[in-house]
């Protein structure tokens, strides 16, 4: 919520409310799934879950901001075009 209507707030995006909801769903479980390779790989090399989780943090910092701000709740919504080409 906080990012939807205080970071990203955009009102062009009200129009584009199910593909927004739908990019956000699937960028979450994208990073459920990379959160876990990342934290699955940290400990097979050793690496205490306490520390991986701090580096699992740094990463989806930076990862999260891009992915919202171009393309869960971007400036400018690009509409797919349907099977007539419109």
């Amino acid at each position: 919520m906080l990012q939807r209507y205080w970071v990203f707030n955009n009102p062009k995006l009200a129009k584009h409310q199910t593909d927004v909801t739908a990019r956000y769903l699937f960028i979450s479980l994208i990073n459920l799934l990379i959160n876990y390779v990342i934290l699955k790989s940290l400990k097979m090399a050793g690496v205490t879950p306490y520390i991986g989780q701090f580096v699992s943090a740094g990463f989806f910092t930076v990862w999260n901001y891009v992915l919202y701000k171009y393309y869960v709740f971007p400036e400018k919504f690009v509409r797919r075009k349907n099977n007539n080409g419109k």
